[in-house]
């Protein structure tokens, strides 16, 4: 079996051109990985969130010759999805139903987004508007609507 060690340019010469990259670990859920080709190599990030992995390609070997380049540029990437992976408030009802008329505003029209906006803010906002969407079940949503 050949050697996985990517962290050198000697290491990476040894490597067998295949498909999947080679992965090290460079933390928890975090990986930086090789993909060697015919000719040069590409680096590859993943980070793992739960059952689900995310990748993110860092570039060539030719745009980042060296290891700690790479390593440097996944870093990068890996405090990013960190920061989209942990959330830092909880998202409310209220939030959600915002979110949703700016969304409703930019894709149909203003008029819609602020027709959404009234009537949401009429019959939702007051009474679950402050429920946070995560503790939102099917029997507390009829208790409070009622």
């Amino acid at each position: 079996m050949a050697a996985t060690n990517i962290t050198t340019e000697a290491g990476r010469a040894r490597l067998r051109p295949r498909a999947a990259p080679y992965f090290v670990k460079i933390a928890k859920r975090q990986y930086l990985g090789f993909r060697k080709l015919e000719s040069g190599g590409t680096w590859t990030a993943r980070y793992a969130a739960g059952k689900g992995r995310s990748f993110h390609a860092i570039g060539s070997q030719a745009t980042h010759p060296e290891y700690q380049d790479a390593l440097n540029a996944a870093l990068e990437w890996f405090r990013t999805v960190a920061d989209e992976d942990q959330p830092d408030r909880a998202y409310t009802v209220a939030q959600a139903v915002k979110d949703y008329c700016a969304d409703l505003a930019s894709r149909k029209s203003k008029d819609s987004g602020n027709r959404a906006t009234l009537a949401a803010n009429k019959h939702i906002a007051r009474q679950i508007g402050r429920v946070e969407i995560a503790r939102l079940t099917t029997k507390k949503l009829k208790a409070l609507m009622m």
